[in-house]
């Protein structure tokens, strides 16, 4: 999935593409820092899925988005914001996820596993989301386990 990311605040762009690049279907074409950038960079990328901030400069990241989806109606969009103000406008727009800033790895990756068994729907595709790290909620909180250290996997009663 070609994913392009729009954030004017570079911390969270990446600690977005951080997070994104444990999926392994997911390859990330582009960054744009404005909203101006981001219509430009989706109209000759044509991404699957657009990670955009509502508040950019120049011009607003709805604004953004919808002069996109003049050029690229099927983009899946994926708003990720400070604030809930613009909620309800996103998913006007057929957002398939809104999410409010800290953005937290496992609610990136539920957003992302949506946005992915969509456009496989649509293309009729099975979706296959590969994660490298297996989030484990013990008492501390949730660790992540990386694939290729788990041996095997047990099941007692509610935990595992």
């Amino acid at each position: 999935m070609r994913v392009i990311l729009a954030d004017d605040d570079q911390q969270s762009l990446e600690t977005v593409r951080d997070f994104l690049k444990d999926i392994t279907n997911i390859e990330i074409v582009a960054q744009c820092q404005n909203s101006e950038e981001l219509v430009e960079t989706v109209i000759r990328q044509k991404p699957d899925i657009l990670l955009v901030d509502v508040q950019m400069s120049k011009k607003n990241g709805m604004d953004a988005v919808k002069e996109c989806l003049m050029f690229h109606p099927q983009v899946k969009l994926i708003f990720i914001c400070a604030q809930h103000d613009h909620a309800l406008e996103a998913f006007q727009m057929n957002a398939i996820d809104y999410i409010v800033k800290p953005v937290g790895k496992n609610r990136l990756y539920q957003a992302i596993e949506k946005a992915i068994t969509i456009i496989m729907y649509e293309r009729k595709e099975s979706p296959k989301i590969i994660i490298k790290h297996l989030p484990i909620k013990d008492l501390h909180g949730i660790s992540y386990i990386p694939q290729q250290d788990i041996l095997f996997i047990e099941k007692s009663g509610k935990n595992v």
